[in-house]
């Protein structure tokens, strides 16, 4: 039985097995035993220089990987011998003994090409020579091999498509297992893969596993929210793959049955998303999430969106208090100007008293804070047909303004019309002053409550997002093990094409 080794991240997984000294064997047939972390790489290996090390020292002192000490030639180190740079104590030249990172420094200073000394990581032995060497990228590895167990195919979990090479030679393996007989020479006829019908009810769940199908080569893979015994999709399909409840009866292909393993992916995610509100993102790899780390990155999405519903619950209360502030001063304003321009032209009270009967007006508004002062004055204004008192101290913030809003009063308002003692003169310039100040200061509030409120509700939306794409990431690592797992069940009856 060939056994298949699927990680999600190098550093934690595959490092732990390097306790046990084993060896690798790469694509290019190279192999060689490794203990060392740094070895291995989770990158490719842009184009790196053969630089040959045994004209440049004489021994070579490092420890083996029995853990002895070992000084040797360069000739006497056996032959595919992969000693890591923290291995290595010193280098012995024909002029000075050197450390590692001196001897690098030396070797590297006289090639013309550059090359970053944190490129190398250790040494290699080959038949002809010492070579420095830049490391193991992931996918050259064939195989590893420690005390009685070989793993014959390493594969991430998050790479798990038709263009990844590890990938590649995992699903060729599979098609050679399959067919039960000697490897065949090479056909230009490809096999084709199963018509596969996907049954789920939710968009995003429909998308992903079409995403997923198509990256292992199912392309034809066709997906539905419903079905019927007599759906002609059941006909055309040899895998069906059900999501969840529905009534097939002689369906003469492979069912796979998820819907209860999809009713545990779906669980965590209760309460914290709409499944209809998430959109799948193309060319987008998933961070690969466990349960634990899930809740714990749930736990701190919640806490935001918490905080922030609070923070947009209390902007709301506040804008409705500026709004309702800022509309009522934008009505007074008008009133406040045309006052202010009937004042600016108004008749001083004194001057009024002394030549009221030469004062010739249709109407005349009388302020003053004093009803018998104004009666007086009412007496003595023989020729204004119609006259009014208000008590100019009856106003005394902006909102009292609204006492003027009538149209017997507003009909007063007009150049020349006001005849007004100085106290109230002075008091009701103040009021208009005031009322067209805080009007401003009401408009500047509300347009600043308005973008607070924006922020708050941008927020919102980015932690929504957030939440979306953590569910994203939830729902397709988890889809993707379930497909994994069930591989050799759709290579049963068919092969995919390479």
């Amino acid at each position: 039985v060939n056994l298949v080794m699927v990680i999600q991240s190098i550093q934690e997984e595959l490092h732990s097995i390097l306790k046990f000294n084993p060896t690798f064997e790469l694509v290019n047939k190279m192999r060689f035993k490794i203990s060392a972390p740094e070895l291995l790489l989770n990158h490719h290996i842009p184009r790196f220089p053969r630089i040959s090390l045994n004209s440049q020292f004489q021994t070579i002192e490092y420890i083996s990987d029995s853990g002895s000490v070992v000084k040797q030639t360069p000739d006497e180190i056996p032959v595919n011998t992969l000693i890591p740079f923290k291995n290595i104590r010193n280098i012995q030249t024909k002029k000075d003994q050197l450390s590692p990172g001196q001897s690098i420094e030396m070797l590297l200073s006289e090639r013309s090409n550059s090359v970053d000394p944190k490129q190398v990581v250790g040494i290699l032995r080959e038949a002809k020579a010492c070579y420095l060497f830049p490391g193991i990228p992931f996918n050259s590895i064939k195989n590893i091999t420690f005390d009685k167990t070989r793993i014959e195919h390493l594969i991430r979990l998050d790479e798990c498509t038709e263009n990844n090479p590890p990938f590649k030679r995992f699903i060729a393996g599979l098609l050679n297992e399959n067919a039960g007989k000697p490897k065949q020479k090479k056909t230009n006829v490809k096999q084709s893969a199963p018509q596969i019908l996907c049954l789920c009810r939710y968009s995003i769940i429909s998308n992903l596993m079409k995403k997923l199908l198509k990256g292992i080569g199912y392309a034809n893979a066709v997906t539905v929210e419903e079905i019927s015994p007599e759906d002609v999709n059941l006909k055309d399909s040899e895998v069906l793959l059900k999501l969840h409840d529905c009534n097939v009866y002689d369906f003469k292909g492979q069912i796979l049955d998820w819907r209860k393993e999809l009713d545990q992916i779906l669980e965590p995610l209760s309460q914290f998303v709409f499944l209809n509100d998430i959109k799948s993102v193309v060319n987008t790899e998933p961070l690969p999430l466990q349960q634990a780390e899930l809740e714990g990155l749930k736990e701190k999405l919640l806490g935001k969106e918490k905080a922030a519903l609070t923070m947009n619950m209390h902007a709301e209360s506040d804008q409705l208090l500026y709004s309702q502030e800022y509309d009522v001063l934008k009505k007074i304003e008008p009133l406040a100007t045309l006052l202010s321009d009937a004042l600016s032209t108004s008749t001083n009270w004194e001057s009024a008293d002394k030549d009221a009967s030469e004062i010739k007006l249709q109407r005349a508004l009388l302020l003053c804070e004093d009803e018998n002062d104004a009666s007086e004055m009412n007496f003595k204004l023989t020729h204004v047909q119609r006259k009014l008192w208000v008590n100019p101290f009856s106003i005394q913030k902006p909102e009292d303004l609204t006492q003027l809003k009538s149209k017997i009063i507003r009909s007063y308002l007009n150049p020349g019309a006001l005849i007004i003692k100085p106290a109230a003169l002075k008091h009701l310039k103040k009021i208009c002053l005031q009322t067209k100040q805080e009007c401003k200061n009401a408009e500047k509030a509300f347009n600043r409550q308005k973008e607070i409120l924006k922020k708050t509700k941008s927020e919102l939306k980015m932690i929504q997002s957030k939440k979306n794409k953590l569910a994203l990431s939830w729902l397709e690592t988890n889809l993707k093990e379930l497909l994994f797992r069930d591989l050799q069940l759709l290579h049963s009856d068919s092969g995919i094409a390479e």
